[in-house]
C-alpha cells in the first residue's frame, strides 16, 4: 500500500509539471490574441491542477483523466502557432476546440465531486458519476482522433522532451508577436479614405462650443477629388501612363467627357480600370464577391472561407493598388458604393462564391448557438462585424436554387436570436420567411422558427401569436425530441409571463420544459428554464424559492461552462438578496456577472442593461445618488425607446426621481397630483399578484406622504404598503412602509407611537446601510424627543412655581432627618413600581427621567 502510494504521487507529481508550462503557454497565448475558449481552458486546468492531490475516492481514474489532457493542450497551442490567420482558427476547428473545452468540465465536475469524503453522497451519486466518468474518457478520445494526437503521449513522456517543447512553442510565439508588432507599424489603409482623425475630432470639440467660427473645408483625404479622377491616378501609377493612354485608345472612350450625369464618368473609370491587365480574372471575381458585402471580409475570413480564388491575398494587393478596394479601420478589405453598385450590375458573383461564403456564416451562427455563453467574445465580435453581409448573403439564399434553403432559414433564425441576445432589436428577414416555412415539410424547422418568434414577440408584432401556439402544439404530437420541445415549452412560459402576464400558465410551461431537458439531458436549457423560474418567483415575491433555484442554475452553468447562464443566475439571487436588504452581497454578486457577460462578448446586451438596472436600484436605495445616476445615464445613452422602451424608460423615471431628491426644482399642480394617483392605481390592479416589485412601488409612492398634498393623501396606502411588504419578506420595503406608517401617526399627532416607528425602521436602515432613510428617521426621531423633553421642563417648572408658594406643616419640619430619608425612600420605591408596570414599556424616557 505505501509504494502504491509513493507510485501515485510521482504521477500526480508528473502531470503537474507537464500541464505547468503548458498553462503558462495558454496564458501567454490568451493575453496575445485572446481567442476563444482559450481563458476557459487555461482557467479550468488551473482549477483542475489544485484539486489533482485531493482526490478522495476514484484515485487511479483521477490521474489516468488528468495524465491525457496535456498531450491535446501541446496540440492546440500548435495549431495557432502554425495557423496562416495570426491567433484565429477555422470555424470547424474551433468547434472540435469548444468540444475539448466541454470534456475538461466534465473532468473538472467529476473530480470536483470526488473531493467529499461523504461515503453516503458517494454511494447515491455513484451511477450518476460513472456515466460521467465514461463522457469524460469519450472526450478525450476524440480529442485525440481530432487533433491526430495518437504519438503525442510518447513524444512528451519525459519531462525533458516537455520543457524543450515548451521553449520551443515560446520562442515561437514570441516570434509571432514580434512580427505582428512589426506589421501593425505600416499601414494598409489608402490616404484616400482615411486620415486626420485627430483633426477631424477637433473641429467636432470647437463645433459644440457657444459660438463656433470655423468652416470645414474637408477632412484628412476627402479633398473632393472625383472617384473617376482618382482610380486614374491610381491606375496610371500601377500600369505607367503610357499604357493608360493606349487602353484610352482601344477603349474610345472619352475618360472626362461630359455624360448624361456624373455617373457616366465614374462607370467609365471603373470599367477601364477592370479593363487593365494587371486585374486578372481572379481579382475580379474577388471583386464581385465584394460588392454584395456592405462589410466587407477580414484576412481571417477571406482564407477561412475557402473560396476558389486561386493567391486571393496576391488579388486583395491588386485591389488595393488600383483603389477598387480599400481596408478601413478594422482592416477589412471593402469596396465603396459606387464601385459595388458597378460591379454588381455588370459582374455579379457565382454562385460557387456565394455558397462558400454562406457555409463560413453557417459554421459561425451554428458557433454561436451550440457554445452560446461560453468565452466566443471574437466569435461575437465577428458576427457583429458582418451582420449586414448576413442579410445580403441570406436574403439571396432565400431565392437562389442553387444555396440550401433549410441551411438558410436555419441561419436566419439563430441571427434573430443573436439580435434579441445582444439588444438589436428584430430581424426583417423573419418576416420574409414566414410563408416559406410554413410551406415546408420540417418538423423540426418550423418549431425552431415558432419559438425565436415567441422569444422575440415585441419585434414581430405582424405575426398572429396565438395562431402559433396553437401550430407548434400540434407540431409537438408528432414530433419525438424532447430538447426541441422543452425550448418551445420554455418560450411559451416567457411570452405567458411577459405579454399575457399570466404566471400560473407560465409557471406550468417552465415545469413541463424543466422534465424534458432533463430527459435530454441537456444542462444549458435545465439552466436557461430554471432561471426564467426563479424569475418569476423573484417577481413575485417568492424570495427564498428563486434562489434555490437560481442556484442550482449555477451550478448547472459552471459544469458547462456557461457564462451567459451562470450571469443571468447571479443577476436573479442578486435581486433576490438586493430585496431582503442584503446589498453588499447582491452589489458584488452584480458585478461578478457583469464580468462574466464581458468574457463571453455580450456586455452591451439585454442582459448586461437589466444588471445594470439592478446595480443602480441598489445605489438609489442606499442613496447614493451620484452612483445611480451616472449608471442611469449610460443606460439611457446606449438604448432608445423604440427598441428598449423598458430600460430606457425605467432610467428616465429613475433620473428624475434622483433629480427630486437632490432638490431640483419641480412644478406639481393637483391635476398632476391626481393623474399620478390614477396611474399608480390603475398599475396596482393590472399587477396584483403578478409583478412583486412594481406592486410595492406603487404602493411606495402612494404611501409616502411627502409627495401628496394632504387633499390627495389617504392614511390606508401605508397600511396596505406594510402588509404587501411583510407578505413579500421585502426587508427595505417593510421598514421603509414602517417609517411611512410613523410619518401618518405623526399627521394624526400620535407622537409616542410615531417615534417608536421611527426607532424600529432607523434600527432597519442603519443594518442595510440605507443613507437617506436613516436620516429620516434620525431627524424626526430627535424632533419628537425635544418636543417631550420641552413638555417635560415645562411641567418641572409649574411644579417648582407651585411648590414655592406653598408652605409646609410644622409637625414635619420637626420630624428627625432619618424619617424624613425613609418616607421618600418609600414614595420613591412606591413610584418606580407603578413606573415599572405602566409606563415602562410604553415611554422609557419619562422612566429614565424619573430616575435620574
Amino acid at each position: 500500500m505505501p509504494r502504491q502510494s509513493t507510485l501515485k504521487g510521482i504521477r500526480v507529481t508528473n502531470i503537474l509539471e507537464c500541464l505547468t508550462p503548458a498553462l503558462a503557454l495558454l496564458k501567454e497565448l490568451n493575453d496575445t490574441f485572446e481567442p476563444q475558449f482559450i481563458k476557459s481552458i487555461a482557467n479550468t486546468i488551473e482549477s483542475l491542477m489544485s484539486m489533482a492531490q485531493n482526490a478522495k475516492w476514484n484515485k487511479n481514474e483521477c490521474t489516468q483523466l488528468m495524465e491525457n489532457i496535456h498531450p491535446v493542450l501541446y496540440a492546440i497551442i500548435s495549431l495557432y502557432l502554425k495557423s496562416e490567420t495570426v491567433g484565429s482558427l477555422a470555424p470547424a476547428m474551433l468547434d472540435n476546440i469548444g468540444k475539448f473545452t466541454e470534456t475538461l468540465h466534465k473532468i473538472y465536475a467529476f473530480l470536483k465531486a470526488q473531493q467529499d469524503g461523504n461515503k453516503f453522497k458517494h454511494l447515491f451519486r455513484n451511477s450518476e458519476m460513472q456515466n460521467l466518468l465514461q463522457g469524460c474518457y469519450a472526450g478525450l478520445a476524440q480529442a485525440a482522433e481530432v487533433f491526430k494526437i495518437a504519438t503525442a503521449p510518447a513524444m512528451i513522456s519525459e519531462i525533458g522532451v516537455i520543457k524543450e517543447t515548451t521553449q520551443r512553442m515560446h520562442e515561437d510565439l514570441l516570434e509571432l508577436i514580434q512580427a505582428l508588432s512589426d506589421g501593425s507599424t505600416t499601414s494598409g489603409r489608402s490616404s484616400i479614405f482615411h486620415g486626420r482623425e485627430s483633426e477631424v475630432e477637433n473641429i467636432m470639440k470647437m463645433l459644440t462650443q457657444e459660438s463656433p467660427r470655423i468652416a470645414i473645408l474637408g477632412g484628412g483625404g476627402m479633398d473632393n477629388m472625383p472617384l473617376a479622377v482618382d482610380l486614374m491616378a491610381h491606375l496610371s501609377d500601377y500600369e505607367g501612363l503610357s499604357n493608360l493612354l493606349a487602353q484610352w485608345d482601344t477603349e474610345r472612350t472619352a475618360l472626362l467627357s461630359v455624360g448624361y450625369d456624373r455617373k457616366s464618368n465614374l462607370d467609365t473609370s471603373i470599367q477601364l480600370s477592370l479593363s487593365s491587365p494587371r486585374i486578372t480574372s481572379n481579382s475580379k471575381e474577388l471583386l464581385s464577391l465584394l460588392s454584395i458585402l456592405p462589410n466587407g471580409l477580414s484576412d481571417a475570413e477571406l482564407v477561412q472561407s475557402e473560396l476558389p480564388i486561386p493567391n486571393i491575398l496576391s488579388c486583395k494587393s491588386v485591389l488595393l493598388a488600383t483603389s477598387l478596394a480599400y481596408q478601413d479601420s478594422d482592416q477589412r478589405l471593402r469596396s465603396l458604393m459606387p464601385v459595388r453598385e458597378h460591379v454588381r450590375q455588370f459582374l455579379s458573383p457565382s454562385t460557387a462564391l456565394v455558397q462558400c461564403l454562406c457555409k463560413l456564416f453557417y459554421v459561425l451562427l451554428q458557433l454561436y448557438n451550440k457554445y452560446n455563453g461560453n468565452q466566443l467574445g471574437s466569435v461575437v465580435n465577428q458576427i457583429t462585424q458582418n451582420l449586414a453581409n448576413f442579410q445580403e448573403v441570406l436574403q439571396r439564399g432565400l431565392y437562389d436554387n442553387a444555396l440550401d434553403l433549410k441551411d438558410t432559414i436555419y441561419s436566419i433564425s439563430i441571427l434573430s436570436s443573436f439580435y434579441r441576445v445582444t439588444g438589436r432589436g428584430g430581424l426583417t428577414l423573419m418576416e420574409h420567411i414566414q410563408s416559406i416555412v410554413s410551406g415546408l415539410d420540417d418538423h423540426h424547422l418550423k418549431i425552431q422558427f415558432m419559438t425565436q418568434v415567441l422569444l422575440s414577440y415585441d419585434y414581430y408584432p405582424t405575426f398572429d401569436r396565438e395562431k402559433i401556439i396553437t401550430q407548434g402544439i400540434s407540431i409537438l404530437e408528432h414530433v419525438n425530441n424532447p430538447l426541441l420541445e422543452s425550448k418551445f415549452c420554455n418560450a411559451l412560459g416567457l411570452y405567458f409571463i411577459n405579454s399575457k402576464s399570466d404566471r400560473p400558465q407560465a409557471m406550468q410551461f417552465y415545469q413541463r420544459g424543466l422534465k424534458l431537458a432533463k430527459m435530454c439531458p441537456d444542462s444549458n436549457q435545465e439552466c436557461e428554464v430554471l432561471v426564467n423560474m426563479a424569475q418569476i418567483q423573484w417577481m413575485t415575491g417568492e424570495y427564498f424559492a428563486a434562489q434555490i433555484h437560481a442556484s442550482e442554475a449555477q451550478r448547472l452553468s459552471q459544469c458547462s461552462a456557461n457564462l451567459y447562464d451562470e450571469a443571468s443566475a447571479l443577476w436573479i439571487e442578486a435581486a433576490c438578496l438586493r430585496c431582503l436588504g442584503n446589498f453588499k452581497q447582491s452589489a458584488d454578486q452584480l458585478h461578478r456577472s457583469r464580468v462574466m457577460l464581458g468574457v463571453c462578448g455580450l456586455d452591451d446586451g439585454l442582459l448586461d442593461q437589466e444588471i445594470a438596472i439592478s446595480q443602480g436600484e441598489i445605489h438609489l436605495q442606499k442613496s447614493e445618488y451620484a452612483e445611480a445616476r451616472n449608471i442611469y445615464n449610460q443606460i439611457v445613452e446606449t438604448s432608445s425607446p423604440e427598441q428598449d422602451p423598458f430600460p430606457y424608460g425605467i432610467s428616465i423615471v429613475n433620473i428624475a426621481h434622483i433629480a427630486t431628491m437632490c432638490g431640483d426644482t419641480r412644478e406639481l399642480t393637483e391635476e398632476k397630483f391626481e393623474i399620478a394617483k390614477v396611474k399608480f392605481k390603475e398599475s396596482l390592479t393590472s399587477l396584483a399578484g403578478q409583478d412583486n416589485e412594481t406592486e410595492l412601488f406603487c404602493l411606495g409612492r402612494l404611501a409616502d406622504i411627502r409627495d401628496w398634498p394632504a387633499s390627495e393623501y389617504h392614511p390606508r396606502w401605508p397600511v396596505m404598503y406594510c402588509g404587501r411588504a411583510y407578505k413579500s419578506k421585502d426587508k427595505l420595503e417593510l421598514h421603509k412602509a414602517l417609517l411611512f406608517l410613523g410619518d401618518m401617526f405623526l399627521a394624526t399627532k400620535d407622537g409616542e407611537t410615531a417615534t417608536n416607528l421611527y426607532i424600529v425602521s432607523l434600527e432597519g436602515f442603519t443594518h442595510m446601510d440605507v443613507h437617506c432613510s436613516r436620516a429620516q428617521c434620525m431627524v424626526k426621531d430627535v424632533a419628537q424627543i425635544d418636543a417631550r423633553l420641552s413638555t417635560v421642563d415645562k411641567a418641572h417648572q409649574k411644579s417648582l412655581l407651585e411648590l414655592t408658594a406653598l408652605s409646609a406643616p410644622d409637625q414635619l419640619l420637626n420630624r428627625e432627618t432619618s424619617e424624613i430619608q425613609e418616607v421618600e425612600t418609600a414614595m420613591l420605591f412606591q413610584m418606580r413600581n407603578q413606573c415599572e408596570v405602566g409606563e415602562k414599556k410604553r415611554n422609557p424616557l419619562f422612566f429614565f427621567r424619573l430616575k435620574v
